[in-house]
C-alpha cells in the first residue's frame, strides 16, 4: 500500500470514529475525557488557542477568571456542605461473619474511606487493601490483584451512581455489602 492509500484509510477509519460519536451523541465532559485518555489535552488546547482569534481566547480566559473566583466564593462560605460531605456508609460481612463498617467521605476535593471493625465508630481501624476483589470467570472465582476502591468518580457520574459502583465492587469482594446505612438524618 502506498502513502496516499495510507493516508486514505487513515482519514476513512477516523471519520468512522467521528460518525460513532455523533451517533452516541456525545457531549463535552466525555469528549474532554477521551482527548485527556489520549494524551492530547495540551496539544488540542495549544491548537484551540493558536487557531482561534485572541479576542475569543481572551473572553474565555476572562470566563474562565471569573468562574474560578465564584466557585471559590462559594466554597469559602458553603464549606460546610461543598468540602465535606458522607457519600456513604456501609456495613460489610465477610464469610467468617465478621461485620466491619466502610465510610466513604468526600472531604477537601478528595474521596477518602474509613474502614474499621464492628458497627461502632471505636471499631479496630483496618486497611482497605484487607479487602480482596474478584471477578467470575466461567462460573469460578479469579482473584484480581491490584484492584481498590476507587478515588475519583468516572465523567459524568453522579453520586448514587458512584454509590452503586462502590456497592458492585464490594459484592465481588471478601467483604460483601450487608447493610446501606442512611447517610441523611434527619429529626422532626
Amino acid at each position: 500500500m502506498n502513502k496516499t492509500n495510507k493516508h486514505f484509510t487513515y482519514y476513512n477509519d477516523i471519520n468512522k470514529i467521528v460518525n460513532q460519536l455523533k451517533e452516541m451523541k456525545v457531549n463535552s465532559d466525555a469528549m474532554q475525557y477521551i482527548i485527556e485518555e489520549l494524551g492530547m489535552n495540551d496539544q488540542m488546547l495549544r491548537q484551540l488557542i493558536l487557531s482561534n482569534p485572541q479576542s475569543d481566547t481572551k473572553d474565555l480566559y476572562d470566563e474562565h477568571i471569573r468562574l474560578s473566583n465564584k466557585e471559590l466564593k462559594n466554597q469559602k462560605t458553603n464549606k460546610s456542605t461543598i468540602m465535606n460531605k458522607k457519600i456513604l456508609h456501609l456495613h460489610l460481612g465477610d464469610s467468617l461473619g465478621n461485620i466491619k463498617t466502610l465510610v466513604c467521605n468526600f472531604k477537601d476535593g478528595s474521596i477518602r474511606y474509613t474502614l474499621y471493625g464492628g458497627t461502632g465508630s471505636s471499631g479496630t481501624p483496618f486497611s482497605l487493601s484487607n479487602i480482596q476483589f474478584y471477578d467470575i470467570v466461567n462460573g469460578r472465582i479469579k482473584w484480581v490483584n491490584n484492584r481498590s476502591l476507587p478515588i475519583e468518580n468516572l465523567p459524568n457520574e453522579s453520586i448514587e451512581e458512584f454509590r452503586v459502583r462502590v456497592i458492585n465492587m464490594l459484592n465481588l469482594s471478601t467483604d460483601k455489602v450487608i447493610k446501606v446505612v442512611n447517610n441523611e438524618v434527619k429529626f422532626a
